[in-house]
């Protein structure tokens, strides 16, 4: 059986073990790991109280709202800002039609025979010799409505078992 000197550090004094053999020594290291482990579980709980107590718990669900609405009115700004980018795609798809409609336009009206027809159509006037036609729509036709007399009581209550 083997001797040692062994020194443990204690929270405020110093263990000396004299003369102790071998496995008595270790059994009294493993119970200051043990004491080590006490203390960390003992930490780890209290830490562990204190994150589950309701007014930590409190802050955290109203942290999680105010995150929450923010989160809405920015998904709501957003949603705004697509739709009125779809907006303004369509005017300016619409402003472009409208752009090449009045570039042939004028192109035509730069042409005589555009500028012509457009004066025969503004001031209704033609040129020497040329005439008018009119042309008349017809009356639309007259129809009349016959009423028909509707069935008595007893009439429909007959038809009704035939």
């Amino acid at each position: 059986m083997a001797t040692r000197i062994l020194m443990i550090p204690q929270t405020n004094s110093t263990l000396f073990l004299f003369f102790l053999p071998k496995k008595d020594i270790w059994d009294i290291l493993s119970l200051s790991d043990a004491k080590n482990k006490m203390l960390d579980y003992k930490e780890k709980q209290k830490t562990r109280r204190f994150m589950y107590s309701t007014p930590v718990l409190v802050l955290l669900a109203i942290i999680l709202l105010f995150s929450l609405s923010k989160t809405w009115t920015l998904y709501k700004t957003s949603e705004d800002a697509r739709i009125k980018a779809d907006d303004a795609a369509a005017t300016l798809l619409s402003l472009e039609k409208r752009k090449t409609d009045l570039e042939q336009k004028v192109s035509f009206l730069k042409t005589e025979r555009g500028q012509e027809s457009e004066i025969r159509e503004k001031f209704m006037v033609g040129k020497e010799g040329e005439g008018v036609i009119l042309l008349v729509d017809q009356p639309p036709a007259t129809t009349t409505e016959v009423a028909i007399p509707e069935p008595s009581f007893w009439a429909r209550f007959l038809n009704f078992f035939r």
